[in-house]
């Protein structure tokens, strides 16, 4: 995916980085160049496939490009007469044009920014975008300012003790991910050397998770500073995970014979904390604690257990599934629409509505029928999510269909059909209908009551068909099956 931000940000075209995920989970060819094209398309990037026999046969309006670059696509961001730049696993490099010449076969797919081109529904994944960061910067301000009036009486202990036990949270959440989260590539510190392994795990009492005792315990750590600060509390909690750190060492050292680095590094966090606030702070003050002050610490440490058990490790493992549920879905889709493509049709092109919008040329061999409503929100956001895709299609050929059920509004959708039969570009007339909730007044005298003749007989022949509902797709002549969409259809036929 790492290739297509880059691609996008290079074009200069809007998108945000959440919602290009769920594009790319959702595209069953997204690990090739089809699957490139059609996300692209999503887009509004018009892309072209070529072989070309050497790199002296690129021109400038070629590039940005993707390419096979050794064993991998790449992306190719310049090349002159010395040295070529690409982007590749997420990363930028710089080669000489040999090296280049001798690495690449000749495979190319051109990337052409539309007019049109931009992410569906931008505006509003911004404005999302936007305010999740907002919440975030107010969480990060409202826990600094309990943090500062909580490390009053002794601040540079209390700034030790945040610091230790923030980033031992943090370490603790990335082990979580790579346990349980979409997180697949591997460390290079994993890699290089063999006695360290980033995917040891280990539970105790064959169920407990060490990870997310880890994090559960660096969280309560948070809690119980904030309520109590540096204090003798504290200090027994803190000493309370001797037993762990020591066992947890061993059973790397004695068991496993390999290392997790991460979880060396909350070892290491742990024995600076104990010797910290034993030797440092407040140990001599450490019997003098209430049954209270215990039954605090014991407290936020089982709230936290929770908490992790409960909601952060689900979230986390649903966010990893997440992705290949998508794909797999997708998977099915491709199945279900080849074999409606292959079988036999029920309504023939000839049959369709007497008035559609048709896009593309009459010869192709797949036909798309979609019927739409000008007043639904899901026909809105279907035809929006795909318009660029329609825009840049040449494999399928799409009929648009009208109707109106609301009688009040009847009207209304006649005038549509009225401009739309006025315009030279009738795809642009439904895109700012569904944007921007008007029309201009294209219609000129009795050409109104011409357009509800033909939305009348839209009505008629969609009754006939048993359609009391949009958005409806009929593929082949054969009405397909909901949870189906345009962009579902344009990315598998």
């Amino acid at each position: 995916m790492e290739l297509l931000c880059r691609a996008l940000s290079l074009l200069e075209v809007n998108y945000t980085r959440s919602y290009l995920k769920e594009v790319y989970d959702s595209c069953p060819d997204r690990t090739n160049l089809k699957g490139y094209s059609s996300i692209l398309s999503f887009y509004g990037i018009n892309t072209q496939v070529y072989q070309i026999e050497s790199s002296e046969y690129l021109f400038p309006d070629d590039i940005p490009c993707i390419i096979f670059y050794k064993s991998d696509f790449a992306l190719l961001e310049a090349i002159d007469s010395e040295k070529a730049i690409i982007c590749t696993g997420g990363k930028k490099l710089t080669v000489d044009r040999e090296t280049f010449n001798n690495s690449w076969d000749g495979l190319l797919m051109t990337l052409k920014k539309q007019r049109n081109s931009e992410e569906p529904f931008y505006d509003e994944h911004l404005k999302n975008k936007k305010i999740r960061v907002l919440c975030s910067i107010a969480l990060i301000i409202s826990l600094l300012f309990i943090i500062i009036t909580s490390s009053f009486n002794n601040p540079l202990v209390s700034f030790l003790d945040y610091a230790l036990s923030f980033s031992g949270l943090f370490i603790s959440r990335k082990i979580l991910i790579k346990h349980y989260g979409d997180e697949v590539k591997e460390d290079s510190i994993c890699s290089r050397y063999k006695f360290f392994d980033c995917n040891i795990r280990y539970k105790i009492f064959k169920h407990i998770d060490v990870s997310a005792l880890n994090f559960s315990f660096f969280l309560s750590a948070i809690v119980v500073m904030m309520l109590k600060g540096p204090s003798p509390v504290f200090t027994l909690f803190v000493c309370a995970t001797i037993p762990f750190v020591i066992w947890s060492i061993i059973y790397q050292t004695a068991i496993k014979k390999k290392y997790c680095p991460y979880c060396l590094l909350t070892s290491v966090i742990l024995v600076a904390m104990i010797f910290f606030n034993c030797y440092i702070q407040v140990a001599d003050h450490v019997f003098n604690i209430e049954i209270k002050d215990i039954l605090l610490i014991i407290g936020a440490f089982l709230l936290s257990f929770s908490l992790t058990e409960l909601v952060i490790l689900p979230g986390i493992k649903k966010k990893g599934l997440e992705g290949d549920r998508v794909h797999n879905l997708s998977k099915m889709k491709r199945n279900y629409l080849n074999e409606v493509r292959d079988a036999v049709w029920d309504v023939e092109t000839s049959d369709f509505p007497r008035y559609c919008i048709n896009v593309g040329s009459s010869s192709l061999k797949n036909s798309l029928l979609v019927v739409l409503n000008p007043f639904c929100r899901p026909c809105a956001s279907s035809f929006i999510k795909a318009y660029n895709m329609i825009c840049n299609n040449s494999e399928l050929r799409i009929s648009f269909c009208f109707n109106c059920w609301d009688d009040s509004r009847f009207a209304t959708a006649a005038k549509l059909i009225a401009a739309l039969d006025q315009s030279k570009s009738p795809l642009e007339v439904i895109y700012d209908w569904y944007t921007k909730g008007k029309i201009e007044d294209l219609t000129e005298s009795g050409q109104e009551e011409t357009s509800k003749d033909k939305l009348t007989s839209n009505m008629e022949w969609l009754n006939s068909h048993d359609v009391h509902a949009a958005p409806a797709l009929f593929l082949n002549g054969r009405r397909l099956a909901g949870g189906i969409s345009i962009v579902d259809v344009l990315n598998n036929i």
